[in-house]
C-alpha cells in the first residue's frame, strides 16, 4: 500500500499521505497547455521551510467549511512532515458534524483517499515530458511547489495510490477530458463567429469560464474550484 488513509485504532486520530512523489495522478486537464496530462510531484517539491510559512486547512472535499484541523506556520491541531514517500497529515478528528463524518467515513472506507491544493510557478516550478500513454498528452512534474493551501479527505482523489476504486479515478479522467474538449468547442464557436473588435474580450470571457471550472486539485498559480 502506497498511501493509505486510515483511523487509528481506539483514537481519533486520522492519518495519510495528501502527497505521494514520483506516482502519476489520473489524467487531469492543465489549463495553460490546453491539454490532459497525468501529473508528478517531484521528490523536494514541498520543503519544510514552505510548511512553516503556510497555512494549510483540513478539510472534506476541498471545502474550506468543513474544516476539521489545521496548521499555521507549521504549528496547530493539524501535523504535517515530509519523508521519502510524501508529506504526511494527521489529526484528531474533531467532535463535531464534520469531524464525526470523517472519522466514521474513514474508519467504513468511505473515504478511501487523499487530496491536496497548491501554487507553484508556472515558468520555473514545472516542466513537461511527452505521455507514453496517450500522444494526445503530456506528463507534467512538479518541481516546485511556492503555496500549500489544503489537505483533504476525498471521496475520489486524483493520485490512485490513496487506494481510490480505479473504476472512479477513470471516470473521473474522463469527465476531465470531456471539459477540454468542451472548451475547444467553445473557443471554435467563438472565434468562428465573432468579428476583430470583439475577439479580445471573447477571449477573457473563455478564460474567466475556464477559471470559475478549473478543478481544485490541478491549480496552477491562481486557485481554482474543487479534484
Amino acid at each position: 500500500e502506497d498511501c493509505q488513509l486510515r483511523a487509528l485504532e481506539n483514537s481519533r486520530t486520522i492519518e495519510g499521505y495528501a502527497v505521494v512523489f514520483n506516482q502519476r495522478s489520473v489524467f487531469l486537464p492543465d489549463w495553460n497547455k490546453g491539454r490532459m496530462v497525468e501529473e508528478v510531484m517531484m521528490p523536494g517539491s514541498i520543503t519544510e521551510e514552505l510548511i512553516a510559512k503556510s497555512d494549510v486547512i483540513a478539510n472534506i472535499d476541498h471545502d474550506n467549511r468543513r474544516m476539521v484541523a489545521r496548521s499555521v506556520n507549521g504549528e496547530g491541531s493539524l501535523r504535517l512532515s515530509l519523508d521519502e514517500r510524501g508529506l504526511k497529515f494527521s489529526f484528531e478528528a474533531p467532535m463535531t458534524n464534520d469531524g464525526e463524518t470523517v472519522l466514521q467515513g474513514v474508519r467504513r472506507g468511505d473515504f478511501r483517499g487523499c487530496s491536496f491544493a497548491y501554487t507553484c510557478d508556472e515558468d520555473t516550478g514545472v516542466h513537461y515530458e511527452k505521455n507514453d500513454k496517450d500522444s494526445r498528452a503530456l506528463i507534467r512534474y512538479v518541481d516546485e511547489v511556492n503555496g500549500l493551501y489544503d489537505v483533504s479527505v476525498v471521496i475520489h482523489p486524483a493520485y490512485p495510490q490513496t487506494n481510490v476504486d480505479s473504476r472512479a479515478a477513470l471516470l473521473d479522467g474522463a469527465l476531465m477530458r470531456g471539459m477540454i474538449e468542451e472548451n475547444k468547442q467553445e473557443n471554435d464557436n467563438t472565434n468562428s463567429n465573432s468579428n476583430s473588435d470583439s475577439m479580445d474580450e471573447n477571449t477573457n470571457n473563455t478564460r474567466r469560464d475556464r477559471d470559475n471550472r478549473r478543478p481544485r486539485r490541478n491549480r496552477n498559480n491562481k486557485e481554482g474550484g474543487a479534484k
